[in-house]
This record gives structure tokens, C-alpha cells and sequence, in this order.
């Protein structure tokens, strides 16, 4: 989720309509951490990174899971499908929702301890002063809240997209395959190339 400003203006911002939307799998997407500074906060943070795979290990499981599942026809209901699915969707967007949240008021935080940190200088007339302890230690606390509520964020948003995927195959009455990661990277360069040669 981005916050934009409005043209013009430095402090009115766009409502984030994401936060209120209701939950599907492009909002999923939309609202997912970034596992690139995730992942680097959270090392340098003593965290212990989530398990490689996730995603795929879930999209097998619930395929295995459906297959024992299917009716005479060889086909999973709806009611079966939109269960396994639509649950564990709204528990994903909810703490994606919450990680967000988490996230900028890290940020905010953290920005409060330079600007302090900057504004003693400028009233002593030092090169360098550091920022009050206890707004430090208020802003080290709110990024281990972010970091935790971001790893728990990613792992419920990777086991989503695996039973996503698996669910998508039954309801297309498809007999699931393993992902192909080479040919995903294909299709995703393919469709950002195609994009661009549109503009």
C-alpha cells in the first residue's frame, strides 16, 4: 500500500481505500509485505526468517488435500473450494492490513528520533546531538512489532496464494501441476515487456 499526497498540498493525504476494501487476491497482493525489507530487518533484528517454500509446500498440500475430496464426477464443490479458500483470505488481508499499519508507524517513529536528534543540534549549535533515549527505545519497540507483524503477515499471505493456486485448478475441473518457477518468470518478463512497448 502506497500514501500518496494530494497534488499541491503537504498535509493532506489520499485516503488508503485498501484498508477497507474487501478482501481478494489482488488486494492480497496489493497490501503483501516486502519481503526484500522484511527480510533485512528482520535479520538485523535477531528474527528467524520464515521457512523457503512456503508457498509451494501449501499449493501441494491443499491440491493432496482437494484430490481426496472429489466427487463422483472427479470435481470439488464450491461450498468445499470457497471454505478452504475465502477463511484463510480474510485472515491474510487482515494482518497484511495490520503490518501495514505497523510499518508506517515504525517509520514515523523512527523519523521522529532524526528530526529530534536534528532539531537539539540546531538549538546547540552542535555538528551532532542524539535524539532522546525514550524516543529511541519507542521507535526500536514499534519496528519489532512491524518486523513480527510482518513475518506473520508474509507466511499467512504465501500459504493464501499456494491454496489459491490449488483452488483455482479445481474449480477450472484442471488436474493440478507443480508450479514451474522458470516458466512464471516468463510469463511475468513477458507481460512487463508487453506493457511497456504499449506506452
Amino acid at each position: 500500500m502506497q500514501i500518496e499526497m494530494l497534488p499541491g498540498t503537504d498535509n493532506v493525504i489520499r485516503f488508503p481505500v485498501d484498508m477497507r476494501e474487501k478482501p481478494s487476491m489482488r488486494l492480497l497482493h496489493q497490501l503483501r509485505p516486502d519481503v526484500r525489507v522484511l527480510f533485512m530487518q528482520a535479520e538485523g533484528l535477531g528474527f528467524e526468517l520464515p521457512q523457503h517454500g512456503l508457498c509451494d509446500c501449501t499449493d501441494q498440500a491443499t491440491a493432496e488435500h482437494i484430490a481426496g475430496q472429489l466427487d463422483a464426477d472427479g470435481r470439488a464443490t464450491k461450498r468445499f473450494l470457497d471454505e478452504l479458500l475465502e477463511p484463510l483470505l480474510q485472515r491474510a488481508v487482515e494482518a497484511a492490513r495490520k503490518a501495514v499499519v505497523a510499518a508506517a508507524s515504525a517509520q514515523a517513529a523512527r523519523k521522529a528520533v532524526v528530526a529530534a536528534a536534528s532539531a537539539q543540534a540546531a538549538r546547540r549549535g552542535a555538528a551532532s546531538v542524539h535524539a532522546p533515549d525514550a524516543l529511541k527505545e519507542r521507535a526500536f519497540e514499534m519496528t519489532e512489532q512491524a518486523v513480527r507483524l510482518g513475518l506473520e503477515a508474509h507466511g499467512l499471505c504465501e500459504e493464501t496464494i499456494g491454496v489459491e493456486r490449488a483452488v483455482c485448478y479445481a474449480r477450472k475441473g484442471e488436474p493440478w501441476v507443480l508450479r514451474n518457477q522458470e516458466a512464471d518468470m516468463d510469463i511475468l518478463i513477458a507481460a512487463k515487456l508487453a506493457r511497456r512497448s504499449r506506452r
